[in-house]
């Protein structure tokens, strides 16, 4: 991986307060990537400092089982956090609304009212089946991928911010039961808490606009 640039940014919150964003490491953003990223990094914090979003997150009917499984499959050799147990705990609205409030993520101090972000602009193969990979979330690393044609540079405003947000929920722990998005709402009955989120995050930003 060749590291580009390393910024710090913090947005701070205009009206709800909580939580801000850091954006710890970016890997391989060229130029137009981070002209999109600042963009779309104004989007995610809109998206956070509205009410409608953390009030839709506390009525979401999130069909999978919330437990926080993505942690428990580090692996050793490879790994910059601690492998966890597998948590068996089901989370309730609130607390899934506490876990992102508080961004009770590993990359910064527990529970600082920060979103933490270890970003990468990664170009993805085609897949075997022709579906398009448009990003992922390493568990080792908790570094986000997100390919720059169809998330970060994406002509719609609004679709790299609620992809991010669909991945942090990864980074805190949330994994899908398919990597597949029709075959994991198959499963669920419904969205799981990664999906949920990004849904939420693209219905809040058509109330707001």
């Amino acid at each position: 991986m060749k590291l580009l640039l390393i910024i710090l940014i913090i947005f701070g919150s205009t009206c709800f307060a909580q939580p801000t964003i850091k954006i710890d490491t970016l890997i391989d953003f060229s130029k137009e990537d981070s002209i999109s990223l600042q963009k779309e990094l104004k989007i995610v914090k809109t998206i956070l400092d509205s009410e409608v979003f953390w009030s839709k997150i506390k009525a979401y009917d999130f069909s999978c089982t919330n437990q926080r499984t993505f942690h428990s499959g580090r692996k050793k050799k490879k790994t910059l956090y601690p492998k966890k147990r597998r948590d068996r705990h089901v989370y309730t609205n609130q607390e899934i609304h506490d876990l992102l409030w508080f961004g009770q993520d590993e990359i910064g101090e527990p529970k600082d009212g920060v979103i933490d972000l270890k970003l990468r602009s990664k170009k993805y193969s085609p897949n075997k089946n022709g579906t398009t990979t448009h990003g992922s979330t390493n568990k080792n690393t908790l570094i986000i991928s997100s390919s720059p044609k169809t998330r970060i540079n994406n002509s719609t405003k609004g679709v790299y911010a609620c992809h991010l947000l669909h991945e942090y929920m990864h980074v805190l722990g949330f994994e899908h039961k398919s990597n597949d998005p029709k075959k994991n709402k198959k499963k669920c009955g419904g969205s799981d808490v990664a999906l949920g989120i990004q849904l939420i995050a693209i219905e809040t930003l058509k109330e707001l606009r």
